[in-house]
């Protein structure tokens, strides 16, 4: 057993500058450069977009709180599967895991259809294969992560 693992606890191999990395690409590439324009675009005040701004900024943080107290408070890996189903059971757990599993997989081809289209920017064939571009990044970026999480990264 590696030093700094516990018996039956997680290993740590990734560290927190990818972790910061993975956050900050994701928040910046989807979240930042795909989402305002659109949504400032069906709001007719500047003045509501920067309320709503504030709004989700602060919806944020206190989701991450109570994630945070509660992911404390039972310390297991298994994401939010675990907590549900302490609190609600068997079932709701199992939906909640399927629930996290989808929606995992439509992040992924979301994000894959970004790449795809911000890589549609400078590479022309890219923009008029959008469709087989991001299923490319998609594969590639699943070939990566296949080989381990170390390599993957």
């Amino acid at each position: 057993m590696s030093a700094g693992v516990a018996e039956g606890g997680l290993q740590k191999r990734l560290g927190l500058p990818f972790a910061i990395a993975v956050c900050a690409g994701t928040v910046v590439g989807t979240g930042i450069m795909r989402a305002p324009g659109e949504i400032s675009n069906m709001v007719p005040d500047p003045t509501v977009v920067l309320w709503l701004w504030l709004a989700g900024g602060i919806y944020v943080l206190l989701s991450c709180n109570v994630a945070a107290e509660i992911s404390s408070a039972i310390p297991r890996s298994g994401g939010h599967y675990i907590p549900v189903r302490e609190g609600l059971g068997d079932s709701m757990g199992l939906l909640v895991g399927w629930t996290m599993w989808s929606a995992f997989v439509v992040v992924n081809a979301a994000l894959s259809i970004a790449a795809a289209d911000f890589l549609g920017t400078i590479v022309p064939w890219v923009a008029d294969n959008t469709t087989w571009s991001a299923l490319a990044i998609l594969l590639l970026v699943t070939a990566l992560n296949w080989t381990g999480v170390e390599e993957g990264r």
